[in-house]
């Protein structure tokens, strides 16, 4: 199941906390040089290690990379566009409590996790931080694939992370969180939990952060921000494998708003639309788009989303207004809305019922029974007792299911053709002497269901009686010595006729 939420918004998000492991280490160790040429060195006096870059490209890797409170690394670049990846090979998760500083972008690598602490201030070109590995190769021609057959360690920052005009990308394919302050003024802010993402380290719009199609290959993954997403003049992307995994409750802030979602293929069974909802903050507007459609300039609200629609939101301040920090929230999810099922017989007087499991519980289902198409007036619960009137036709249930925070969806069952009713009927009796002028009655019990119409035929020796159409008869001479029965036919509208016939008589003289 795959969720895509591309966010380039313009609003703010509260600043959370992380916990600090136990320990870390103050500077990072074991330094090796891979590709490229990178000079080391250590300054106790105060705490720092500096890399000196001075080819375009660079490829370092450290047994252990953390950064403690109040220690700072220094990456210099010949350039703005120079990149260094810098790949933790010891096993133990990356802990950044203090100041990570470059002149160009920095690709920071650590498959067990990378944690950003409350406190912690990274000011660079660009920066990645990633849970996924990614080829060396792919790296030094600036387009690297970061990708992970499993499950790895989470990305979450708490702390500050600055890059004009540049990219910041926090990536993993478990659990990917923001709870401080990512501020890329004219740049790109990606958040991504995912098997596999593509990032273009040269590009300023939100496709340089492609996930890839992997339709719920990583069912665990969240991302989450409820801190501050800046980007303005710039993009945001949010981006969860699994429906219902990204949501943002802060405040993020750029040039321009897009959401796009895609429909959610659950082993190939289409499993409903994606529900994409944003509420700005009351001292900004927006300008609404549905595939190119302006929409009137209102909160953004929630809409059916498919793999063609795409929705776009440009939230600005009124003339002469100033932005602020307005709140905003966005959230996208899916319902798992299987097509419903008919339960029970499809015949006049029998009771239809709807069966469907829809997720997540709970959600609010609202029926409407249909016959030819057409709602059925009064039909709105989840069975329905089948009624005259649908004999002969095609009946059908739509069920709309709704749930706070997600997208509303009908779904409709295969229609059933309705058959007649079939009719309870009962053995005649003959009551009274059997002799002949004396009178005799049919006794033809209880039919059902509900009124039955009755109609009686009286018989001597099998052959019907003239004009012996009532329900009582008189026995006359002719009869003596014969056998007398008599017909019982009910009908009902919309229901099959049934015949009884009792046992037979013999009158005496």
């Amino acid at each position: 199941m795959r969720l895509i939420v591309v966010l380039a918004s313009s609003v703010a998000l509260l600043l959370g906390g992380a916990g600090a492991p136990a320990q870390a280490a103050v500077l990072p160790t074991g330094f090796t040089l891979v590709s490229g040429t990178v000079t080391a060195s250590y300054d106790a006096a105060t705490a720092a290690v500096t890399l000196e870059q001075s080819s375009a490209t660079a490829i370092v890797h450290f047994q252990a990379a953390d950064i403690g409170a109040g220690a700072t690394v220094r990456v210099k670049q010949p350039a703005a566009g120079s990149r260094m990846l810098i790949r933790v090979v010891g096993g133990a998760a990356t802990f950044l409590a203090g100041s990570l500083q470059a002149d160009g972008q920095v690709v920071l690598v650590n498959p067990a996790g990378i944690t950003v602490d409350r406190g912690a201030y990274l000011r660079v070109g660009g920066v990645v931080l990633s849970s996924m590995n990614t080829q060396d190769v792919r790296f030094l021609g600036g387009g690297p694939t970061f990708d992970a057959p499993g499950p790895t360690g989470p990305v979450t920052t708490a702390g500050t992370i600055r890059a004009d005009r540049g990219i910041v990308a926090l990536l993993g394919t478990s659990e990917v969180t923001n709870s401080g302050s990512v501020v890329a003024p004219g740049g790109v802010i990606g958040m991504v939990a995912s098997s596999s993402v593509g990032v273009s380290l040269g590009s300023r719009n939100a496709e340089a952060i492609a996930p890839a199609q992997s339709a719920g290959s990583q069912p665990a993954a969240v991302v989450s921000s409820s801190g501050i997403l800046d980007a303005r003049g710039g993009a945001v992307r949010l981006h969860g494998d699994r429906a219902g995994s990204v949501t943002s409750t802060g405040v993020v802030l750029s040039s321009d708003s897009a959401l796009t979602a895609n429909s959610v293929e659950i082993g190939g069974v289409d499993r409903g639309p994606l529900h994409v909802a944003c509420t700005l903050g009351s001292a900004l507007q927006s300008r609404v788009t549905l595939n190119g459609v302006p929409r009137k300039p209102e909160h953004v609200t929630t809409g059916t989303f498919d793999k063609q629609k795409v929705l776009y939101a440009s939230a600005f301040a009124p003339s002469g207004g100033a932005a602020g920090l307005g709140r905003t929230s966005c959230s996208a999810g899916v319902l798992n809305a299987p097509v419903p099922s008919l339960v029970g017989t499809p015949a006049v007087g029998r009771t239809l019922a709807s069966s469907a499991a829809w997720a997540p519980s709970p959600a609010r289902l609202a029926y409407q029974w249909l016959r030819d198409g057409r709602a059925i007036a009064g039909a709105t619960r989840a069975t329905y007792a089948l009624a005259p009137a649908d004999r002969g036709h095609r009946v059908s249930v739509r069920v709309t299911g709704s749930r706070a925070g997600f997208e509303t969806v009908t779904r409709t069952s295969t229609a059933a053709r309705i058959a007649a009713g079939r009719l309870t009927p009962r053995r005649p009796k003959i009551a009274g002497k059997p002799a002949a002028g004396r009178r005799l009655t049919a006794k033809s019990g209880r039919w059902g269901p509900g009124g039955v119409t009755l109609r009686y035929r009286w018989y001597r020796d099998g052959d019907p009686i003239k004009r012996a159409t009532k329900r009582h008869y008189r026995a006359k001479k002719a009869d003596a010595g014969h056998r007398i029965t008599v017909r019982v036919t009910g009908s009902r509208t919309g229901y099959a006729s049934a015949t009884r016939v009792s046992r037979a008589i013999r009158v005496t003289r």
